[in-house]
Formats: structure tokens, sequence, C-alpha cells
């Protein structure tokens, strides 16, 4: 009973007081694990990350406001010889662009926001991909390092989580959260970024 009331508290005062705002600083305090389902007593508390059209949305919104022209989206690169990538958003006349990473830990861990990318942590390059002719032959391309004007993205690190009971998901990372997560950190790294 003690922490069903302690519970309650905590939500009233988040709901009265807006203290404890979700931002990019603090969010991972907010993951919920299965310890926290089963003392929540929940039927379902599930995990999901933005889509890939979430994030290229996102980040087609934020290079638009900050002045990058010629936008394009899934935009194939020419890296070397062979080996062609796909920016998900990339500005040609700045030739700089993100790429996503789509690969993810079951649980959000913080010390992936860290990281350059999970792929070099795991298998040593930078970023792979699967590129697949017109004969359905495939071959996949690893890159060991990104230029540096491509700029990595991890799906891994826009997380929220959602049950079925609306009083604890006003207290979780919602998608909304994750969206304005995300946002924030592409607003910082347009800063350092010549047009």
């Amino acid at each position: 009973m003690l922490k069903l009331l302690t519970f309650s508290i905590l939500i009233i005062t988040r709901l009265t007081f807006g203290q404890n705002k979700i931002n990019v600083d603090n969010y991972y305090s907010y993951y919920k694990d299965y310890n926290d389902y089963v003392k929540l007593k929940v039927k379902r508390l599930g995990t999901g990350r933005l889509t890939t059209f979430e994030i290229a949305k996102v980040l087609r919104d934020e290079m638009k406001l900050d002045g990058f022209e010629w936008l394009n989206d899934y935009q194939i690169i020419h890296i070397n010889n062979e080996e062609y990538i796909t920016s998900i958003c990339y500005s040609e006349k700045s030739k700089f662009g993100f790429v996503l990473e789509t690969i993810y830990e079951a649980e959000p861990d913080k010390k992936n926001r860290d990281l350059k990318s999970l792929s070099k942590e795991s298998n040593g390059y930078d970023y792979g991909e699967k590129i697949i002719d017109i004969n359905g032959e495939s071959k996949f391309i690893k890159i060991q390092e990104l230029p540096k004007n491509l700029y990595l993205i991890k799906q891994d690190i826009y997380w929220f989580q959602s049950t079925e009971n609306d009083d604890i998901n006003k207290t979780l990372v919602t998608k909304d959260d994750a969206i304005e997560i995300l946002r924030t950190d592409v607003k910082n790294i347009l800063k350092l970024i010549k047009k």
C-alpha cells in the first residue's frame, strides 16, 4: 500500500508541478525494465523505437529550418569503388547528410549515446548496409570509417515506452518525447556544420 501511495504522489507531483520534464539529459532515468513491469502490475509494458520515416522527417525538418538546401531523402551515396550507402537525409548543396544505423539492443542502454556506432562496437566498422542488385544477388557493404560529411544517427537511442494505463504512460518516455530528444540532438549536430 505504501508503494502505491508513493507512486501516486510521484504521478501527482509530476503532473502538478511539471518539474520532471523528460529531456535529452535525463530520459534514460525514466526507462522501466522487467522489474518495474512487475511492480507496476500492468498487462503490458512495450518499448519501441522511432521509425525510419519518423527519423527522416525530423532530419529533413531540422535541416531545412537550419538553412540547408537541396535536401534529398534516402539518397544513395558513392563512397568509393563499388561501395554505396544510403543517406537518410542529405544536402547536395552542403555535401552533408545523415546515415541511419537501424540496429538496436533489446533494452535501451545509456552508454550507447556515447558510442559512434553499435556496429563499430560489435563488428569493428562504422556502418554496414546490404545492397541487392537487379538479379537478387546481395553484397554486404562494410564502411570502416564514415566520411566526415556523413553523420551516423543511431535508431537505438530514440526509444519510447507505453502501457495500457494512461496514468503510468504520463510517467514514461513517450514517442513525442523521443522525437523532441532527436530534434535536440540534430540541432546540436547542425550547429557544428558549415552550410
